[in-house]
Order: structure tokens, then sequence, then C-alpha cells
């Protein structure tokens, strides 16, 4: 007999139960189908087992499709058309509807249009389905509290569930709520080093530090409201975010005269470590608007002294305080019982971050650290007083308004989208994104005007913008030069003419205005920001010193003399950042074939130490090109008669150098071929 007998089953096979005999149940063939020749099947049937669902989940399910039932009713009644599912989705309930939802009447519909090809029944769509509930219960909306509805709605969004809350009341209004603004206790104290306690015994030494912070930079970036060194009385024996914060400042004054006092920078380097040591302590303990403060000024310290990556950590940092302390939605629309209002320290505070937030990624070329999406926050002017505020104030608060309408743009720029563009979508952001700059620019207060004459805060607003401009418009170029196509239309090339015009006239400007704050107010104190701004012009000039017009070449160089100049004299105070930004300026040169259009004192090869051929971020193949020439694909110089960059590379879609500038420009910090330059920190710019 085939097979073994197996356990008697409740049921026969196929074959003995259409013909009604008594099956043995063996398997794989039964007695009489082995005996008969016949197939033997047997159909495992599990046993029924009544189904529990649980109540409160089924009704739960039928409440979320009345309410997506009373949405389609709603949007049918509103537009008088309901459209079927086969045709198009219905905009309301797409985004209510999970993706495997709609996935599953996507199968459905394509099932029945199958089974109706067939000559069975016809599709059934969402709409007929939806017209055949009429009659349905109403849903029942007001069965709780709608000030509980309210209320979970913004603690969902905007606080976290675990925070306290206050009762407060005033006056005869009703009762409302806050955040309790109560710290643990700082059971963790980093005793002063005997440094910080011998630096602090010496008031003249504190007060000097605490003044080149204040007089130089703290009114162009709003970092504090301080106006004199008093805020210094008892340091450092403060509460620990006072105690960081003041550190910071007294660190970031030390800088400033680093360059000109070697003790300054042994000075400077400990009251940097002692503040290092207290930030975690700070954001364990007392995470208070002082800490985000002090984490900005270290950040703009780190940026300023050639330190890069310590001033990305410092900003992160301070942008993850500004959102556990919802900083980034102090404008949010709440309900009444739990309006928070801010307050103007705590919009300062917020809109000084995203300040020195922009600025770094300017320099570092790298993701923001808040997302401007994510801010919702009262504009800065709102905290002035239009018969008090001064002129810093003022200029602060438009460079403010400046780099948000900036983010805006960049995000749409530099979206994954953007290169999937057609051109002439393309084309047009380009074009509104210049008009709504210039818009900008046009609508700013009598009292922002330039002159030959103008403060500070003047000359930095318009340096704010004219950057702008630079970044936002060179990143066009990228569309001109990376076209398949080997020649480009009128529109386009109208398009590409408007670009390197922008670019190069903000370029000479930028140039022209930080001549202009050397000869009215020096470098002895400078604004680092002033480096990057020269590094970005210098480099636009250098770009359109590979053109084959001669007199563009020759008008390249006088402004990249000029400039050059300037980053020279920026050397005996900010060395280490300027000492980066002039050999960048050099392997672009080389690379580019560029190298004729710098002064000769810097025409100098570069050639890479033995630490920096060793190192591993060295690309060695752009190494190589550097010192074999013949193996570049760009003219050389020699006193500005140059083989042509490749033709007429710009028509032709093919001009390398424009490409190389959009990396070097954006991003200098993190380029591929680049990187290798920031390996060492003692560089030799003199060009011997």
């Amino acid at each position: 007999m085939a097979g073994t007998k197996g356990k008697t089953l409740a049921f026969a096979c196929e074959q003995c139960k259409s013909g009604k005999r008594k099956c043995d149940g063996v398997k794989p063939k039964c007695s009489l189908c082995s005996r008969l020749g016949k197939p033997c099947t047997y159909v495992e049937q599990r046993p029924k087992k009544r189904k529990y669902w649980d109540e409160d989940y089924v009704k739960g399910l039928e409440q979320q499709v009345q309410a997506l039932l009373a949405v389609v009713r709603q949007y049918e009644r509103q537009f008088g058309i309901l459209p079927s599912s086969e045709t198009a989705p219905l905009p309301l309930v797409k985004g209510l509807i999970p993706d495997e939802h709609q996935e599953f009447e996507s199968n459905l519909v394509s099932y029945r249009q199958h089974e109706h090809s067939n000559g069975l029944e016809g599709p059934i769509s969402l709409a007929e389905t939806l017209r055949n509930h009429e009659e349905l219960p109403s849903f029942p909306t007001h069965e709780r509290s709608p000030v509980a509805l309210e209320e979970l709605s913004v603690m969902m969004w905007r606080m976290n569930l675990g925070d306290g809350a206050v009762i407060t009341q005033e006056g005869d209004s009703a009762l409302s709520y806050e955040i309790a603004a109560e710290y643990a206790v700082e059971t963790s104290h980093i005793s002063p080093p005997d440094e910080i306690l011998r630096y602090s015994q010496d008031s003249n030494l504190l007060s000097k530090l605490a003044s080149v912070f204040l007089d130089n930079i703290n009114q162009e970036h709003q970092f504090t409201p301080y106006t004199s060194p008093s805020f210094l009385d008892q340091y450092p024996y403060r509460s620990v975010d006072e105690t960081f914060l003041h550190t910071a400042i007294l660190a970031t004054g030390a800088a400033f005269l680093a360059s000109r006092d070697p003790n300054m920078a042994k000075v400077g380097e400990d009251f940097a470590k002692y503040a290092e040591k207290l930030v975690f302590d700070c954001c364990r303990y007392r995470p208070t608007l002082s800490v985000i403060q002090g984490m900005c000024i270290l950040s703009f310290r780190s940026l300023s002294i050639g330190k890069d990556h310590l001033g990305w950590m410092f900003i992160s940092m301070a942008g993850g305080l500004c959102v556990h302390l919802r900083l980034h939605v102090l404008a949010l629309d709440e309900c009444a019982g739990r309006a928070l209002k801010p307050t103007s320290p705590e919009i300062r505070t917020f809109w000084m971050f995203y300040f020195v937030d922009v600025s770094a990624i300017t320099i570092l070329g790298r993701n923001c650290a808040l997302p401007w999406r994510r801010v919702n926050v009262p504009e800065f002017h709102t905290t002035l007083n239009a018969e008090t505020a001064d002129l810093a104030e003022l200029s602060f608060a438009w460079q403010s308004q400046l780099w948000y309408t900036h983010a805006e743009a960049m995000d749409q720029i530099f979206a994954p989208s953007f290169e999937k563009l057609a051109m002439a979508q393309q084309i047009r952001l380009l074009v509104s994104t210049l008009e709504q700059l210039n818009t900008f620019f046009r609508s700013k207060p009598h009292r922002l005007h330039m002159n030959n004459d103008a403060p500070k805060p003047i000359v930095f607003f318009h340096l704010q913008y004219h950057m702008a401009i630079m970044i936002i418009i060179s990143s066009f170029l990228r569309s001109f030069t990376s076209s398949d196509t080997p020649g480009i239309n009128e529109a386009e090339s109208n398009s590409s003419l408007l670009v390197l015009r922008s670019i190069t006239s903000a370029a000479s400007e930028t140039i022209r205005l930080c001549r202009l704050y050397r000869d009215r107010y020096t470098f002895t104190m400078a604004h680092p920001i002033i480096v990057h701004h020269l590094l970005s012009a210098i480099l636009v000039h250098l770009m359109n010193a590979t053109s084959s017009d001669i007199n563009l070449r020759r008008q390249s160089s006088r402004w990249l003399r000029t400039g050059m100049g300037l980053m020279n004299e920026l050397r005996e105070t900010w060395p280490t950042r300027v000492n980066k930004c002039i050999r960048v300026v050099r392997v672009l040169a080389q690379k580019w074939g560029a190298v004729g259009a710098l002064p000769m004192a810097f025409a100098a090869p570069v050639e890479p130490s033995a630490q920096e051929k060793e190192s591993p971020r060295q690309d060695v193949s752009f190494s190589s090109r550097l010192n074999n020439p013949a193996q570049t694909s760009v003219g050389v110089y020699d006193d500005h008669h140059a083989t042509p960059f490749n033709g007429h590379a710009w028509q032709a879609g093919e001009m390398s150098s424009v490409s190389d500038l959009l990396g070097a420009f954006g991003s200098l910090s993190s380029l591929p071929d680049l990187g290798w330059l920031y390996e060492s920190q003692d560089f030799d710019t003199s060009g011997s």
C-alpha cells in the first residue's frame, strides 16, 4: 500500500467526498483512490474559531470612517462634485487616509476593472460607495471638553508632555497655565582652575577683555544686553549659566588681542577650556537663555580662529537648546488658556542664534542647525522702540530679515528637485529671487542708506546684502554649466549674463565696502566675518579672470589685487583664518589657470607639505595635477596672455571653472579636492 496509515481526519479527501464514500485518510493517497488509480487530494481546513474583536477598537474605526465620510460630504457640498477614485484623489481625504489604505483601494479598483473586462460587474468607485451612505449617524464631536481638546493639541505640538505647569491668574482674568520655570538643583560644581582664579583677581584684565568684546562685536550680533563690564562683579562665583556666559565673553575678547599679544592667546585658551568644562553642567542643571548666548559666542570665536569643527558643534548645541526652550515657536497661535507670551529677551536670543547659525553655514557650507520652516518667531524689530532704538539694533533687525529671506530662497534652490526642473522654471525662479532681494533692499529705512561716513552697522548691513546676492545667485551657475546640450538658447544666455553680472557687481561692491571699512575704522579690531566676505568676492573675480575677454581679465585683476591686499592686512588680526583663505585662493588660481591675475606675492606654486601628503583626506589625483600643469584642462597665465579657457567654453556649457567656483564658494571646508588644505595650521603664504 502506498504510504502509511495516518491519523484519521475529520473529513474525507476530495474524491471520496464527491462520491460520498468512506475515506480511510491514508496519505498521500487513500486506499480507495490507490485501488481505483484516481488522484487523491486533501484540503486542510482549519477549524472555525470565533474571533473576538475589541469593541472599543471597532468603535474607534467606525468613528474614523464616519469622520472621513463627513469630510467627503462637505467637499461635495462645497464643490458640487465628488471625483471618482479612479480619476482623481480626494485632496482633503488624501492626507487623512494612510498609505496602505490608499494602496488597498487602488488594488480593489484594479480588481473590479479586471472583473468588468471579463464580463462581470463594473468597477465600484469610492464616490458611488459614499453615495450609498447618505444616512449616517452624526459624529459625536462634542463628547469631550473643547478646552481639553484645544489644550491637548497645543501640548502635543509645542510642549513636552513631561514638563510641569503652573497655574497663573492676572487680575480678574481666567486661569491660565505656564511651563514651570524650575531647574534641577545644581548638584555638580566645577571649581575654577588656578589660572581662572588668578585672572579673576586682575580686574583690569577682565575689564579690558569685556570692553573689547562689547565694543567690537556685541552690538553687531546682539549677543547680550550688556553695555559695560559691570556684569563681571563676583566672577567666577555666579550661577553656572552666568559664569559660562561671562567666561565665553572673556575668551572671545582675548581672541581679538591674541595676534598682537602672545600672552592673550594663552589667556583666551584658558577661558575657552573653562567654558567648555561648564557647558554640559549648564545644559544639565541650568538650560537658560544665557547658555544659548554663551554657546553662540563660543561658536563665533571658534569660527574666527579657524576651529570650524568646534564652531559647528557649539551652534548645533545652541540650536538644540533653542528647541528645548521653545524659542523657535514663540509666535505659535495658541489657545487662550495656554497663551505663553514671548518676552523680549527670548525673541532677541533666538534671532541672535539664527544670525550666528546663518553666518556659520555661509562659512562652512553645511546645513543649518534649525531649518527656517520650523521658525515661527516674532520679528526682531517687535522688541525695538522706534524712538530709542540705536542704529546697531535697526541694522541687526534688517539683517535678520534678510537672512530669513535668504533661507527661503536657498530652500528652493538646493532642494533635490531643483535640478529636475525645466530650464524655463529655473530661470523663472532666478528672476523672482532677484526681484525679491531687490524689493527687500529698496524697502530699507533711510537710516540704513550708505554713504562714505557710514557707521559700522550700516556697512555690515550692506556687506550682508551683497553676500546674500553672491550666495543665492551663484547657485544658478550650475544650471548653465551642467547642461547636456552643446549650446544654450537666447533666454538661457540672457539669464546666464544676468547671473554673472549680478555676482560680479556684488563682489566688486563687497571689496569696495571692505576698503571703506579699513580706511575709516582700520583692521586693528576688524570683525572676523569680513574675512569671509572678502574671500567670497575674491573667488568671484578669480572666476572672471578665466574669461577669454582681455578687458574683463584686466578688470578682475585690479579687483583681485585690491582684495588680496586687504586680505593680507587682515592677517595681523586673524592669522589662521586668513592663511586658510589665501591658500584656498592660490590653489584655485592654479587649478583654474588664473595665477597671472594674482599679485606677485601670491603667484608662487602651492606645494602640499609632507604632513598634508600623508593625510588620508588628500586627493592624490588633484595634487598630482597641481604639480604637473600639463595634466590640467585650464590655460596658464603669463602676464595676462593666457591660453583661452577652453575656447568659448561658456557658450558650449563646458566652463568647468564656474562649477569649481560653486564648490569652493558654497562649502570651502568640505570640498574633497581642497580637504588636504586644512590639515596644517602654519601656512607660508608669502609666495616665496
